[in-house]
């Protein structure tokens, strides 16, 4: 029941989203028209982010397990900036810092917000030596055999200095 409840409660501050967001594109569709409606968008963008950073708190804080890294640099104008041209938003890739994601994947994701759920990660193929290159060396460089045959030697000169 407890879970049933969690998953309402997602559910309606996703659709308090998405009218601010659908709201916002009606009254640019009105600014297109020519209508005065600047003041009626950055109200609604306002409570739009406004909710949407209580929802990322929400969500970070029902994590027990979080593994994010911290911010270096302000990236608020960055966020601004990216909000005002949303148009351009559609054509960024999951590999990216931000994307947008369809709300079909969120469901299909139980409302789950967690960007490792839909961010692709890139990884970096790395060739490593095989266990007899390590041992015997390669390319002139020397192995764990020859280190050892080495530490002996030098042991071995201690000893008759002493």
């Amino acid at each position: 029941m407890k879970e049933l409840d969690s998953n309402k409660s997602w559910i309606s501050s996703w659709d308090a989203l998405n009218e601010h967001r659908n709201s916002i594109e009606l009254y640019r569709e009105f600014a297109k028209e020519g209508e005065q409606v600047d003041h009626e968008i950055q109200t609604h963008a306002r409570q739009l982010f406004n909710e949407l950073e209580e929802l990322e708190l929400k969500n970070m804080l029902r994590d027990e397990d979080d593994k994010r890294d911290a911010i270096e640099t302000n990236d608020i104008p960055d966020i601004v900036a990216r909000y005002e041209n949303w148009d351009t938003e559609s054509t960024r890739k999951r590999t990216d810092k931000s994307f947008l994601v369809p709300k079909e994947d969120i469901v299909a994701q139980a409302y789950d917000l967690s960007i490792n759920r839909y961010k692709v990660v890139e990884y970096e193929v790395i060739q490593y030596d095989t266990p007899l290159e390590i041992i015997n060396g390669k390319n002139g460089e020397s192995g764990l055999r020859q280190l050892a045959e080495e530490r002996l030697r030098i042991l071995d000169e201690l000893e008759i200095m002493l």
